[in-house]
């Protein structure tokens, strides 16, 4: 099993401090950018249109991974962090920015395998809409951006790893709606489709944006 980010981790981020409902009865079309009615899949809520995904995903194109942990899971990715993915991945595998924004957290000092809750290795981004994606357990030294740093959407930000809270070496990803807030519903435009969110144990390959 694969173990999320520590809660010491979220306390010092202040991020993951409510809980995820998220995006729990956006099912219309009057906007939103989320289809109608609710989905089937684990989480019961309707995903954002793929199409229109502000989104890509947090690989090089032409990678393919699979997703290791999806949403809704009754391991670790429930409550505040229900909508994130862990995708299974080598220590030292390209991460790219899934998004365009500001990096506004970064953390890369800790050791490879060290089985630490509280010493995860991460680069979080703000977007220009307020909202916020975290990178997780990258490995020591991964970081490739700095601070404050702009960074563009598919731009190499750093490289996965294995540190902290974790079982096995993995990208964790996860978007909150704002810095303290709660996690969203996520798809990714330059895949194959998955209208009720990418699916645990399958492998996405990553396409032009």
């Amino acid at each position: 099993m694969r173990r999320s980010p520590s809660t010491a981790v979220a306390a010092l981020l202040g991020l993951l401090a409510a809980c995820g409902g998220g995006s729990d009865g956006r099912g219309d079309d009057a906007g939103d950018g989320f289809g109608a009615g609710f989905g089937s899949g684990p989480c019961q809520v309707a995903f954002p249109a793929q199409a229109s995904s502000p989104y890509v995903l947090p690989y090089a194109v032409g990678m393919s991974y699979v997703v290791g942990q999806g949403n809704c899971t009754d391991g670790s990715h429930s409550e505040d962090q229900q909508y994130a993915y862990d995708f299974d991945m080598p220590i030292g595998t390209t991460v790219v920015a899934a998004r365009a924004g500001s990096v506004i957290q970064v953390e890369d000092r800790f050791a490879e395998n060290n089985d630490t809750p509280g010493e995860e290795n991460f680069i979080v981004i703000e977007h220009a809409d307020g909202t916020v994606a975290g990178y997780y357990h990258l490995t020591q030294g991964g970081a490739a951006v700095a601070l404050d740093a702009t960074v563009a959407q598919g731009e190499a930000i750093g490289r996965s790893g294995n540190t902290g809270d974790s079982s096995e070496p993995h990208l964790h990803f996860e978007v909150l709606d704002q810095p303290g807030g709660d996690t969203l519903p996520v798809t990714f435009r330059n895949t194959r489709a998955h209208p009720e969110g990418l699916v645990e144990g399958e492998s996405y390959e990553a396409g032009a944006s």
